[in-house]
């Protein structure tokens, strides 16, 4: 039997929206839909803008990829920045930061090699200074967590 429930009365029923939500599809390039977890994760993800803390973003096994484009929002002062960071698909993974338009990003980008895994980091500047980097997940599945860990062993990239 078919019920008729009201709009309200629906959104408050996890039931309802359960089987409302098996039935829509998947979003793709060329259709609408419903989003997958992992496309929500390479959405835009904001940086904090201070205190030097250390973001994990990516932990990449061997012979894995991950890239990421780096966004410089800037204050009034500076240019717009765009880079690239890619790493993986090796038996040793070499990190890249490139430059693709503007001066440099607010904060630094450090890696760690371990013996399966080279860990992405971001750190922070220690004060704020007007700008903020956002970081788009390109390939690879971005983890973008407080690391509560030092720097000690890990290597600052530089800009090519």
């Amino acid at each position: 039997m078919i019920q008729k429930k009201s709009l309200k009365d629906a959104i408050q029923n996890p039931e309802i929206i359960s089987v409302v939500g098996g039935l829509l599809p998947m979003a793709t390039l060329t259709e609408n839909g419903l989003m997958s977890f992992e496309d929500k994760q390479k959405m835009f993800k904001s940086m904090p803008t201070s205190e030097g803390k250390l973001i994990q973003i990516a932990s990449v096994k061997r012979y894995a990829r991950f890239g990421a484009v780096i966004y410089n929002i800037p204050n009034n002062q500076v240019t717009q920045g765009i880079f690239l960071l890619k790493a993986g698909n090796g038996s040793t993974p070499t990190p890249t930061l490139i430059r693709l338009l503007g001066d440099n990003i607010a904060g630094s980008i450090l890696y760690k090699m371990t013996d399966t895994t080279m860990d992405l980091f971001y750190k922070t500047p220690t004060n704020d200074i007007g700008q903020q980097d956002i970081i788009q997940t390109i390939t690879g599945t971005p983890i973008y967590t407080t690391y509560n860990g030092s720097a000690e062993g890990m290597t600052e990239l530089s800009v090519s």
